[in-house]
């Protein structure tokens, strides 16, 4: 009886950790109208298919990654704690100006693999070719996908029209997720599985390109750090100067308020002595006419109010000390 000897571990088939049970994912989805997939689940890998094309997507991704590991090279979802930006994905075979509404899914953080000290960001999606379409069931459908009997429409309303469709054929984006630091480069199918053969190729660009882009990012973290040196003492100007403007203001509007407790001062004054003259003059008349000068005198200080010039004075705010509290 003839026993058919082990695989070693190199020779049985692998899953990159990453892509474990990635499938179960895709089945818990929000289908988009033009028919790629958006997963509920944010926190995977930086896959973008439509259910149709999405076994090709998982395969493609596992053999790059398992690649990238025989290299040494750790694929992983970026570090929370540093800001990594991901590229903006085109999923168009031929970008152009004409406008469209992507509606794809977007990782929570980038897809990235280690090189040396520096990360590449790397996005796998599926190419949408601009085809005729028809809407069926508030869906997208191609025409040349539909049974011939019913590419004629059945209904008044069903149109033909124009769309961006996914293509089975897939590209992989290498990306630099570093502010500022820009570096991409695209590598397309011309059919659906001639991407695995350049696998080989793109890790070797990918180790070459490492040390240019860690030089990169050194020199934009630099220049950062003199911007940020710059932008520091610039606010620190500002708020010199907006600090001596206000001390300026400060003393003008004690001043203006000082000059304010004199004239009102200067008034009490007048008022005291009008009153002061009234009352005395009201000691010379009769009875009678001198009560009703009293009257009228108290009901002018009541009119007036409160002729204590101390408590205007008490009111004013003199200047703050510069520099001080």
């Amino acid at each position: 009886m003839s026993r058919t000897p082990p695989l070693n571990s190199d020779a049985q088939l692998r899953r990159h950790p990453l892509l474990l049970s990635i499938e179960d994912h895709f089945k818990k989805v929000r289908e988009s109208e033009n028919g790629y997939d958006r997963p509920t689940k944010r926190a995977m890998a930086d896959l973008i298919a439509s259910r149709s094309g999405l076994a090709h997507a998982v395969d493609f991704a596992n053999q790059l990654f398992l690649a990238f590991m025989k290299k040494g090279l750790t694929v992983t979802l970026s570090d929370p704690i540093e800001r990594m930006s991901r590229e903006q994905v085109d999923h168009r075979d031929n970008p152009s100006s004409r406008y469209f509404y992507p509606s794809l899914w977007q990782p929570q953080r980038p897809t990235v693999v280690h090189v040396g000290s520096i990360v590449f960001g790397l996005s796998i999606y599926e190419i949408s070719e601009y085809v005729e379409v028809k809407s069926v069931d508030k869906r997208l459908v191609r025409l040349g996908s539909r049974p011939e009997r019913k590419r004629v429409a059945p209904y008044r309303n069903e149109w033909v029209m124009r769309a961006d469709m996914p293509s089975g054929r897939l590209c992989l984006q290498v990306y630099s997720p570093y502010y500022r630091a820009e570096w991409v480069q695209r590598w397309k199918e011309d059919k659906p599985g001639d991407l695995v053969n350049k696998i080989p190729s793109i890790v070797k660009l990918l180790i070459a390109e490492a040390p240019g882009l860690a030089e990169k990012v050194k020199l934009e973290r630099e220049k950062a750090e003199l911007e940020r040196q710059k932008h520091q003492l610039q606010m620190a100007e500002w708020k010199r100067k907006e600090e001596e403007r206000q001390h300026l203001k400060a003393i003008q509007d004690s001043r203006e308020q000082l000059e304010a407790a004199i004239q009102t001062w200067a008034k009490v004054n007048s008022v005291r002595a009008f009153f002061a003259d009234i009352e005395k003059s009201a000691q010379c008349l009769d009875g009678v006419a001198r009560e009703a000068v009293m009257e009228r005198l108290t009901n002018a200080k009541e009119l007036i109010g409160d002729l204590d010039a101390l408590k205007h004075f008490a009111d004013w705010k003199p200047p703050p000390v510069q520099g001080g509290e």
